[in-house]
């Protein structure tokens, strides 16, 4: 079982509570939302919050980042990636952003997740500035199987299903009936 906490634990020393909490370590480690690695994870929050697998989606086996449970017992195994036009440690947002593929074989569906602002300004908590689209894995025609990584160009036109925040289980279901 995993530890998992609510934030008010308090580190320990020699056994005793002390006031340094893991709601201290979360807001010094995961606060800044457009740091690409913070970014990744709440990107994978956002998708896991959509379908409603906060509880229980995140994956144990790390060649996919959620499982999403379906009716007939088995589970649709999603990879989730991020790209943004805005990045902590570059001030000018680049020309083109690119998603880091990774291992492409190992789940079912790729959700492909862009932060779309442009100005430091605007606040990754609202789902308004992001794009949502599924994509059955597999469908690499174009990129080419030794490329690692893709622009958001290259991924639309192999034809994603776009969503908002609300649509990311419908598309993921319209990406799976396809074929």
């Amino acid at each position: 079982m995993k530890n998992l906490f609510i934030g008010n634990e308090q580190l320990q020393v020699g056994g005793r509570g002390i006031s340094v909490t893991v709601n201290n370590f979360w807001r010094w480690a995961g606060s800044d939302l457009n740091d690409t690695a913070t970014r990744s994870v709440f990107a994978e929050f956002l998708v896991a919050s959509s379908l409603e697998i906060l509880a229980d989606g995140r994956a144990t086996d790390r060649s996919y980042d959620l499982l999403w449970p379906q009716g007939d017992g088995a589970g649709i195994r999603a990879n989730v990636r991020t790209a943004a036009y805005i990045q902590t440690d570059d001030a000018e947002h680049p020309d083109q952003i690119f998603f880091d593929l990774g291992f492409r074989d190992r789940c079912d569906v790729f959700v492909f997740c862009v932060f779309k602002s442009m100005t430091p300004e605007q606040s990754p908590l609202d789902t308004e500035l992001w794009d949502f689209y599924a994509l059955r894995s597999g469908e690499w025609d174009g990129i080419g199987e030794e490329r690692r990584s893709a622009t958001v160009p290259a991924i639309l036109r192999l034809g994603p299903v776009w969503s908002d925040y609300y649509g990311i289980g419908e598309a993921i279901q319209k990406t799976m009936a396809a074929r």
